[in-house]
């Protein structure tokens, strides 16, 4: 299990029709930081795989699939996709994290997030 704590949110984040969501660590450059929400690590390191759960404060996502570049991204850059829609395995973007419920979670700075196996 990890935890990261929410920094910052980007002025763009809730304003995707798209129901996609960027994390990335400290490491963000300007451009990407309108457009992500930025976590720092505050406990463990998230190894991400299927049917682990991802919980932003109280609210509870089950990861469905996980694309091959994931964990590199993680492990590199604390960063990933993470997608709140139904995914397609002929259509599957390599780093992306598919979530269910198909629900984009309500942030605030200073959340916590779990990465629970």
């Amino acid at each position: 299990m990890a935890t990261a704590k929410i920094l910052s949110i980007g002025s763009q984040v809730n304003h995707s029709e798209e129901n996609l969501l960027i994390l990335f660590g400290t490491k963000i450059t300007e451009g990407l930081s309108h457009y992500a929400v930025v976590q720092e690590f505050i406990e463990g390191q998230a190894k991400i795989r299927p049917q682990m759960e991802l919980i932003f404060g109280d609210q509870v996502y089950h990861v469905e699939k996980v694309g091959r570049a994931v964990q590199h991204n993680m492990h590199e850059l604390e960063h990933v996709n993470i997608s709140f829609n139904p995914y397609d395995d002929e259509h599957i973007i390599e780093s992306m994290i598919y979530v269910t419920p198909y629900q984009f979670p309500k942030l605030t700075e200073g959340m916590l997030i779990t990465y629970k196996d």
